[in-house]
C-alpha cells in the first residue's frame, strides 16, 4: 500500500486492492475524503461506519444462529435416519408380508434412488451451484435478474432495500457535509455500488438531478427502491436547505429497522423451522415405524 501511494495512486484505490478487507462503501467514503479535500474527517467518518456495520452483522448473525442450529439439526438427524437407520431394516421391511402405507414406499423409493444415483444427483447439484455462481459473476444480465428478484422477496426484499439505500442516502449526506455536491456524489456512488438495480438507479438519479430536476422529485420516481416516509423526508430537506443531515437520518433510521426486523424475522422463522423438522423427522420415524406395527399386529 505504502509503495502504491507513493508512485501517485489515490488511497481508496490502494484501499480497493485489499477488498474484501475494507468494504466498498469505506471506500466510497474515503474516496469522497479525497476529491473534497477532507480525507481526515473522512478516515474518522468510515471508523464509525465500520462500527455500525459491525454492530449490524452481530445483530444479523445472533438473529440466524438458533435457526441455523434447528437446520442443521433436521437435515443431520434426518440423513442419520434415512442413510443409516433406515438401510439396516429396508431388507426387513421389504419381506414382511404386510401392506405398506404410502410413506414408507415414498422412503423406499427416496433411499432406492440415492442408492442408485446419489453420487450423480451431488455431481450435478454441486455443477448447478458453481455454473449459476459463475453465471452471476460473469453475465451483467444474469446479476440484474437476480438484484431484481431478491428485493421483491418478503421480509428479506425489505431488508436489502432498506440496506442499500441506507448506504446511498449515508455516502451522500456525508459526501455533501464535506462540500461535494449530490450529482458529483451520486457519481462517485454509481462506481463502486454493487447492487445492480441500485446502481442503475443512482445513475439515473444523478442524470436527472444534473439536468435540473428537483431531488425529491428524481427519488419520487423510484419510490419502490426506497420504503418508508423517505421521499417526503427528502422533500422536506429540500425545502429547508438540510439534505446532508436529513440524508444521514434516514440511513439511520433504516439501519434501526434494519435491526428490529431481523429480530422479528428470526422470532417468526423459529416456529416455522420447529414445524418443519418435526414434520421432517415425523415423516421417516413414522415410515420405518408403520410397517413393523402393522407386522406385530398381524403376529397377535
Amino acid at each position: 500500500m505504502r509503495q502504491d501511494i507513493l508512485e501517485g495512486n489515490y488511497f481508496s484505490t490502494t484501499l480497493g486492492k485489499v477488498v474484501p478487507y475494507h468494504s466498498q462503501e469505506i471506500i466510497t467514503i474515503i474516496l469522497i475524503g479525497e476529491e473534497t479535500g477532507t480525507l481526515h474527517s473522512s478516515l474518522i467518518q468510515a471508523m464509525e461506519m465500520i462500527e455500525k456495520k459491525k454492530k449490524l452483522k452481530q445483530t444479523i448473525t445472533s438473529a440466524f444462529i438458533y435457526p441455523a442450529i434447528i437446520v442443521v439439526g433436521t437435515i443431520a438427524l434426518t440423513c442419520f435416519l434415512l442413510l443409516y437407520i433406515f438401510p439396516k431394516i429396508k431388507t426387513l421391511i421389504v419381506s414382511l408380508k404386510v401392506p405398506l402405507p404410502w410413506t414408507t414406499k415414498v422412503l423406499l423409493s427416496i433411499s432406492q434412488g440415492i442408492e442408485k444415483y446419489g453420487i450423480i444427483i451431488l455431481f450435478v447439484a454441486f455443477g448447478v451451484i458453481i455454473l449459476f455462481y459463475l453465471l452471476i459473476r460473469k453475465n451483467e444480465r444474469a446479476k440484474t435478474l437476480k438484484d431484481s428478484f431478491v428485493i421483491t422477496l418478503p421480509v428479506i426484499g425489505n431488508i436489502i432495500k432498506k440496506y442499500q439505500a441506507g448506504i446511498i442516502f449515508r455516502n451522500s449526506g456525508l459526501a455533501m457535509k464535506s462540500g461535494m455536491t449530490l450529482d458529483g456524489s451520486l457519481l462517485v456512488l454509481s462506481q463502486t455500488i454493487k447492487n445492480t438495480v441500485y446502481q442503475k438507479n443512482v445513475r439515473q438519479i444523478q442524470n436527472n438531478i444534473s439536468h435540473g430536476y428537483s431531488i425529491s422529485e428524481t427519488f419520487s420516481h423510484s419510490k419502490n427502491l426506497y420504503p418508508g416516509f423517505a421521499i417526503e423526508l427528502i422533500a422536506s430537506g429540500e425545502i429547508a436547505g438540510t439534505l446532508p443531515a436529513v440524508f444521514i437520518h434516514i440511513a439511520d433510521e433504516y439501519t434501526e429497522d434494519i435491526q428490529v426486523m431481523m429480530k422479528r424475522f428470526s422470532q417468526l422463522l423459529e416456529p416455522i423451522l420447529m414445524i418443519i423438522m418435526g414434520l421432517m423427522v415425523g415423516f421417516v420415524s413414522l415410515s420405518i415405524i408403520s410397517p413393523l406395527y402393522a407386522l406385530t399386529q398381524n403376529i397377535r
